[in-house]
């Protein structure tokens, strides 16, 4: 819901430092980014997303207050966060990262509706390179994520949004599965609703078959077999009641 302006909550870390260290670390970003390219692994941590990131191309607007973003990864997992605040007015941001594993591209929707907010994060995250000895090609399939959430919808002063589980086949061997999350706190008065903070979280894994967590895919021949058996199956079934009715007749 649009009110007058209010200042932004201060974000501390477990240290109590990470404001301090928040402008320190993104002064030696900014002065690294021609090194991330070739880093082993990327690991930012409460960066401020109205940066630009691994060289994707410039974010495209900012939002109002700023939200605070956690990225982690290595060549089989990531671990992608965003942390907001509450906002009086409406704002967007798209912005992309490319770590040395992955890369994602998101987009942000603050709404501050008349009487109820509503937030949207949508976008998309891909593996990028095969871990050593995997032998898998360099790129997985694309998760695309598109959360929502109305803070009329609140339940207990919270309400969320999720993906299910997602498998994206990396040939030829493994598989990346993708969950990502969208939870808000609302206040509520009367029939206003207003998201007074917000979190964004994103987690990627790749699994091969040795691991207790892989979900085999189905072979597209497989599917088409087990297609072809299901119509065959019918038309013998429909066949048989035809012979049956004809002889009751």
């Amino acid at each position: 819901m649009k009110h007058p302006a209010v200042q932004a909550p201060r974000f501390r870390g477990s240290h109590g430092t990470i404001l301090l260290a928040r402008s320190v670390l993104l002064s030696l970003f900014t002065l690294c980014l021609p090194l991330a390219g070739r880093a082993a692994a990327l690991s930012l941590v409460d960066f401020n997303v109205n940066l630009n990131l691994g060289g994707q191309p410039a974010p495209v607007g900012a939002l109002n207050p700023p939200a605070l973003l956690t990225y982690t990864e290595t060549d089989t997992d990531a671990t992608f966060s965003l942390a907001g605040s509450g906002f009086s007015s409406d704002s967007n941001l798209t912005f992309g990262i490319i770590g040395a594993f992955w890369k994602g591209t998101f987009q942000v929707n603050q709404d501050a509706g008349t009487i109820n907010d509503g937030l949207t994060v949508s976008g998309t995250f891909q593996h990028i390179v095969s871990p050593a000895g995997h032998a898998d090609k360099p790129f997985g399939g694309i998760f695309a994520f598109n959360l929502i959430v109305d803070a009329d919808k609140a339940i207990g002063g919270a309400v969320s949004a999720a993906t299910p589980l997602t498998i994206r086949s990396h040939l030829p061997k493994h598989e990346d599965q993708f969950t990502a999350q969208l939870q808000a706190a609302v206040s509520s008065s009367a029939f206003l609703d207003d998201i007074t903070g917000w979190t964004f979280t994103l987690e990627a894994h790749h699994l091969g078959p040795s691991d207790p967590h892989f979900v085999p895919i189905p072979e597209p021949g497989s599917i088409a077999v087990g297609c072809a058996l299901i119509g065959f199956c019918g038309l013998a079934g429909a066949a048989r009641y035809r012979r049956r009715a004809s002889r009751l007749r």
